[in-house]
């Protein structure tokens, strides 16, 4: 029925919508749509809504350098799969990494899959794969804080 387009290129401009097929196929004129909106007023006759993206809301999450963590963590993995230690690496999507770190608690992202499909359509996970992880993160928590 329409279409997103986005603002200026890397100047976080608002998002315009461009209306080119009404109901029915119809065509519309660019911002407006034909029909019955809320309590029967006609949709066109509203004042055109403008959506913003004011950029991501997330903070930086990071372990502390030199921190334990990612040597226990990298060592576990190696040894729950029987492969090397993984490589380490930033991001640049948002978590819940930095509610962890602003509260003083060291976190990392470790886990199964691969994020170029998290949250997408065509998101999976191999049962593999969360069996490794799961026995890296036993691991890693028995070399943290034992067994008592």
């Amino acid at each position: 029925m329409g279409q997103q387009r986005a603002g200026p290129a890397g100047r976080g401009g608002p998002v315009r919508s461009t209306a080119r097929r009404g109901p029915g196929g119809r065509a519309c004129r660019a911002g407006t749509v034909r029909g019955r909106g809320v309590r029967g007023r006609p949709l066109a006759a509203r004042p055109p809504a403008t959506v913003t993206w004011p950029g991501g809301q997330f903070a930086s999450g990071m372990l502390p350098e030199g921190h334990p963590l990612a040597d226990t963590v990298g060592a576990a993995h190696a040894d729950a799969t029987g492969g090397g230690v993984p490589r380490r690496r930033g991001a640049t999507y948002g978590s819940d990494l930095r509610h962890y770190t602003d509260a003083g608690i060291p976190a990392l992202q470790y886990g199964p899959g691969d994020i170029a499909v998290a949250h997408s359509a065509r998101e999976h996970v191999s049962v593999r794969e969360v069996v490794e992880t799961a026995r890296a993160l036993v691991l890693t928590v028995l070399r943290t804080v034992g067994t008592k």
